[in-house]
């Protein structure tokens, strides 16, 4: 199946190579992408994460979790991880097994969550985020299209 990609993801993918430029990161960490899908308007506003999570308090806690240097300006080159790739991966395969014909921000999520070992998984995991509760977003938002 060939797919696309949202309008949304794709602004997620661009945010968070900003956000590692931000931070100073030579590298697109998993915690840049999560920021930047709490950034994307299509996030806010939904309780994706669990009743007791607030954007702002996953934001701060994935903000700890950041290696913070000096930002970096001008056209760089910044590289997906090792691990980010895999997050992009996961929710290529997710879309895939649930017959979508776009992967979207939940796919994104999806794919976070499925890569357990990767900072922005345990974070969305320790506020209440699931695989499941993702993939009953992604099945509800991609029939309502």
């Amino acid at each position: 199946m060939s797919q696309g990609i949202t309008e949304e993801a794709r602004r997620v993918i661009f945010s968070a190579r900003a956000q590692a430029m931000h931070y100073g990161s030579l590298c697109i960490e998993s915690e840049h992408i999560l920021l930047a899908i709490l950034d994307e308007r299509e996030v806010q506003g939904h309780h994706l994460f669990g009743e007791d999570s607030s954007l702002e308090l996953l934001k701060k806690e994935i903000k700890k979790n950041l290696a913070i240097h000096e930002s970096i300006s001008g056209p760089v080159e910044v590289p997906l991880t090792l691990e980010s790739k895999l997050i992009l991966t996961l929710a290529f395969d997710e879309a895939s097994e649930l017959c979508h014909k776009q992967i979207g921000i939940e796919h994104l999520l999806i794919g976070i969550l499925r890569c357990e070992t990767c900072v922005a998984a345990k974070i969305l995991s320790i506020h209440g985020a699931t695989i499941g509760e993702m993939r009953k977003h992604a099945i509800h938002r991609a029939q309502n299209q």
